[in-house]
């Protein structure tokens, strides 16, 4: 005989099959709760614990779950806070779940955290809401960090806000991502303005270029570098600015720029005013100079036309009577006398070659110093040598006369301090240049203390010479090594023969 579907021993078998069901679903639910890494607590809908996992043990500092069940959250947190979980409790029951609040967990040994804690609704079978899923952790540690970085940023934000200097961040395809106050101020422009706009928007049409390529540089060198560029501030006026830019690298990638920029406007005129009075003070200088030589050749024709030539006129006159009365006994100191006149015209003929070589304002540049050179082989044990190419070196009369007491400033050197067997000049013509070379093979010196101070010329000075040819567009060149003698190259303008002729 069949039995039925409703028999007592159908019932048992489901019964025994739903409670089986149930027990392994709490098994997995335990399960579950252990495996979490945050506190779990599960409460009824009046808040009393029913449930907690060994985590929620743990932050609630007690010595086992027994002493959670039948507690409620409330015993843990503030009695300030308990108005804010009310809050959280009823958002999770409109909502299902409630987003993270923190609160102050108190410890059952006294001690406190910080603790995220979030709750989500507990239902049955049918939907209907039976209680509170809680999860809570320790966010100390988490808050402490948090706490450190915004004071940082707000000591980076007001360290960037304050400084005077200016400073931006650009990307790679050179908009600007980041500015601060004082940089706005530089240059006119609003943060709104400037942010995402192309830096060399902002640049001097000028610079632009030359910027564009440093930029094309720095992506392929980390290196920090310095520049001086100028931007156009917002009401059209130049502003020259000086900026140390440096790479911003991610995972060994250039991503961007920081930038620290410094107006610099007052600093560029001041030097551009520097290199006004120090360019007056070299036409200053070159002007004395020539007032110099000038000077130098009017006492040379004064004493060549008077004392010179009275003197001859003297010798003359003396071998006159000499010659008049050739027995007489007053014929041999006047002979005596008549030498000594005649070396004394050739020691004021030599004076005035020194004063001022007439020879370079009769014959020209090449005759006097092939003049000189003979003067300095005469008077010294070396061989003065001198050479010419014979092209023609057409040359303003400053020009001249700063060539003519270059080379004899560097002859009398040589005669003084080379012990030199042997020095030459070499003039030849270089396109629009005339170029000298004076070279002899004494001891020489150390080439690279010219012009620091350490050692000084005497006489006119090589460094003044340097600075003069620098005024008119010429150079000098010095090359010595200690023992190897020396070799000094000059190189200086040519008359132009297109220059436009003063008005008459």
């Amino acid at each position: 005989m069949e039995q039925s579907q409703g028999s007592p021993k159908s019932g048992r078998s489901r019964a025994k099959r739903a409670k089986e069901t149930s027990r392994q679903s709490e098994a997995r639910l335990k399960l579950m709760l252990e495996s979490v890494t945050d506190g779990v607590v599960v409460t009824d809908l009046k808040g009393v614990i029913i449930e907690a996992n060994e985590k929620a043990v743990e932050l609630a500092g007690v010595g086992s779950k027994n002493e959670l069940l039948g507690r409620s959250p409330f015993d843990f947190i503030t009695p300030l806070e308990h108005e804010k979980l009310i809050m959280s409790m009823q958002e999770t029951l409109a909502g299902g779940s409630t987003r993270g609040y923190e609160y102050t967990i108190l410890r059952a040994d006294g001690s406190e955290f910080i603790g995220g804690v979030s709750s989500n609704l507990l239902k049955d079978a049918s939907g209907k809401p039976i209680g509170f899923i809680v999860i809570a952790r320790d966010i100390t540690e988490r808050k402490r960090v948090e706490q450190a970085l915004r004071e940082s940023e707000q000591k980076y934000r007001s360290l960037v806000e304050h400084t005077d200097a200016g400073i931006a961040t650009i990307d790679l395809n050179g908009r600007v991502t980041f500015v601060n106050n004082s940089l706005c101020t530089m240059i006119g422009y609003s943060e709104r303005e400037l942010l995402g706009q192309p830096f060399a928007s902002f640049l001097h049409p000028d610079d632009k270029e030359r910027l564009r390529e440093l930029f094309q540089r720095a992506l392929s060198s980390p290196a920090q570098v310095y520049l001086e560029f100028r931007v156009i501030h917002k009401k059209g006026h130049t502003v020259h600015m000086g900026a140390s830019p440096t790479s911003i690298v991610y995972d060994d990638q250039i991503v961007g720029f920081n930038a620290i920029v410094h107006d610099i406007t007052r600093l560029k005129h001041t030097e551009a005013k520097l290199l006004d009075y120090q360019k007056a003070l070299r036409s200053l200088a070159s002007q004395l100079a020539l007032a110099e030589e000038r000077e130098r050749r009017r006492i040379a024709v004064e004493v060549h036309d008077r004392i010179s030539q009275t003197l001859a006129l003297c010798r003359m006159k003396l071998g006159a009577l000499i010659d008049a009365e050739p027995s007489t006994q007053l014929t041999e100191p006047l002979s005596e006398i008549q030498s000594l006149l005649k070396q004394l015209v050739e020691e004021t003929r030599s004076l005035t070659f020194e004063l001022s070589s007439p020879l370079l304002y009769e014959l020209g540049l090449e005759a006097a110093v092939e003049r000189l050179t003979e003067q300095m082989k005469e008077q010294n044990n070396a061989v003065f040598s001198f050479e010419d190419d014979r092209q023609p070196k057409p040359l303003d009369e400053d020009i001249r006369v700063l060539l003519f007491q270059t080379v004899r400033e560097l002859l009398i050197n040589i005669a003084k301090h080379a012990q030199a067997r042997s020095a030459g000049v070499n003039f030849s013509r270089q396109g629009e240049h005339i170029k000298i070379v004076v070279e002899d093979d004494g001891i020489g010196f150390d080439a690279s203390q010219f012009g620091s101070g350490r050692k000084r010329t005497t006489g006119f000075g090589l460094f003044s010479i340097r600075e003069r040819l620098h005024l008119i567009g010429g150079q000098m060149k010095i090359e010595s090594q200690p023992g190897r003698g020396t070799r000094v190259t000059i190189l200086a303008p040519l008359k132009q023969n297109n220059k436009a002729k003063e008005p008459a």
